[in-house]
């Protein structure tokens, strides 16, 4: 059993959103490889908890970050085979989790009183000065 590599940054994610990373694992040997996967940690979730790889082919494994809580994740994928060579290989993975940061012009304005069928134009501008993407979802007047 061959990994495309052995550790996994995320780097820096927003709260409650995601990223996915793949690691590709590869089977040299003469029989098929059967392997089963493992995450120490919950925040790190797998794309499969079982691999069965032919001889001389490979499999992708995603593996994603996602967290309701801001911080550094770090944790341990652990791959175990029938392969005799290498029966365990391991997997670190680590990134961190924060809180979007969002700048906008006002964050409440006053329309007053507006005539029936007349309109009122307001300009808003939403900024993001935050260190990831961020999504607006919805805006509430």
């Amino acid at each position: 059993m061959i990994l495309s590599r052995s550790e996994l940054d995320f780097g820096i994610i927003a709260k409650s959103s995601s990223k996915q990373l793949s690691v590709i694992v590869s089977n040299y040997n003469p029989d098929t490889l059967l392997v089963t996967v493992q995450s120490n940690n919950p925040d790190f979730t797998l794309s499969a908890s079982t691999l069965t790889i032919s001889s001389g082919t490979s499999e992708n494994l995603n593996i994603t970050l996602s967290s309701n809580n801001i911080g550094i994740k770090s944790g341990i994928i652990t791959l175990n085979s029938n392969d005799p060579e290498t029966p365990q290989i391991l997997i670190s993975v680590f990134g961190e989790v924060i809180n979007s940061q969002v700048s906008t012009s006002f964050t409440t304005y006053n329309f007053e009183s507006i005539a029936l069928f007349d309109e009122k134009k307001v300009n808003l501008t939403i900024k993001n000065v935050g260190v990831v993407e961020l999504q607006v979802s919805d805006i509430i007047v």
